[in-house]
């Protein structure tokens, strides 16, 4: 979930390059209806700073719906947000492997 277009086709592309499907989604809206009616996401990286919603509260809301949703955050305001504990942080601009690696650990335990 991402605002930006370039970075929503680089976490998809990155996503689907270690061999996981992919979703994306421009605002928390649109990220809402996806985990609703989705089955198969287990696992939501998304931005702080969005439109309509911020970032805390669309975590808080997927994770009502999914209690077992993996959080990565993907954001370049990391040191100025207030991000609790337990969830994989990544800055922007991220490295592409940096994604790979994190989304592999969340999706099931091990390195890309």
């Amino acid at each position: 979930m991402d605002d930006d277009r370039l970075v929503r086709w680089i976490v998809q592309d990155c996503i689907e390059e270690a061999g996981y499907p992919a979703h994306t989604a421009e605002n928390a809206i649109e990220a809402m209806v996806k985990l609703k009616t989705v089955p198969d996401i287990h696992v939501m990286v998304t931005d702080m700073r969005l439109p309509i919603i911020s970032g805390p509260q669309l975590i808080r809301k997927g994770l009502s719906l999914r209690p077992d949703l993996k959080i990565i955050i993907l954001t370049g305001f990391a040191d100025e947000m207030d991000i609790p504990a337990g969830y994989t942080v990544l800055s922007k601009p991220v490295r592409p492997a940096q994604l790979t690696a994190a989304v592999s650990l969340a999706c099931d335990g091990s390195f890309y």
